[in-house]
């Protein structure tokens, strides 16, 4: 809801065409519910959401995961029926946090424990998370003052997914003095060095190779190695 009030001011102001939906998975009893609820309190600033439902049956175990894909699948379909090129997500803070913590646990090289970034490309699509520097509680606040109402999702409580398990230790860690801030902090460092090491390769590539584009193939120089 945040997101979508914060891009109809924008786009307002830049004169852009946008299209809003909300997704139905349709995994709880009162998931249709909630999305009619929320189509109708983003109706009153004249936001016309549409609400994509997932219709398939539901899997017995890594809901999320396949939730997460289904998601994006509904999503992308729609843009490329409505020829939208961009597409934007309420990811936020938390979600970054988060993500690092479940790539951590994965054992996840630098490049996977940072590919959380502000845009990627998704099938054709760019995806753009413009809430990656707001954390949950100031988007609530920015809700609860503009719709006078938020949503809350009862499975952001549920300890039978990992990543609510994960989100109740970030908030044990802050006890031992490692705060949101500072695991921020954490990422930012390695996408740092990640993109150190992206640039010292790419600049390698270009002084001691050449591309061929006849043979398509890259030829290295031998001092390289």
């Amino acid at each position: 809801m945040a997101l979508a009030f914060l891009s109809k001011v924008y786009a307002e102001k830049n004169r852009l065409i946008t299209k809003y939906f909300i997704v139905d998975h349709k995994l709880r009893q009162n998931s249709t519910k909630e999305a009619l609820v929320t189509k109708r309190l983003l109706r009153k600033l004249k936001i016309n959401a549409k609400i994509l439902t997932w219709k398939d049956i539901k899997p017995k175990s890594n809901i999320q995961a396949v939730a997460r894909n289904k998601r994006y699948e509904l999503l992308i379909n729609e843009c490329k029926k409505l020829k939208v090129n961009h597409l934007l997500l309420g990811h936020h803070a938390d979600d970054k946090l988060e993500n690092f913590l479940i790539r951590l646990t994965r054992g996840s090289g630098l490049r996977g424990l940072v590919s959380f970034s502000e845009t990627s490309n998704f099938n054709g699509i760019c995806l753009e998370r413009p809430l990656l520097d707001f954390n949950k509680k100031e988007l609530i606040y920015l809700t609860s003052n503009i719709f006078k109402n938020f949503i809350n999702d009862p499975s952001n409580e549920n300890s039978d997914f990992k990543r609510v398990r994960l989100r109740k230790m970030i908030e044990t860690l802050g006890d031992e003095g490692f705060s949101l801030i500072k695991l921020n902090k954490t990422i930012e460092n390695l996408k740092f060095s990640d993109n150190s090491i992206n640039f010292d390769v790419q600049e390698n590539l270009k002084k001691n190779g050449f591309f061929s584009k006849k043979k398509t193939k890259l030829f290295i120089k031998s001092i390289l190695f």
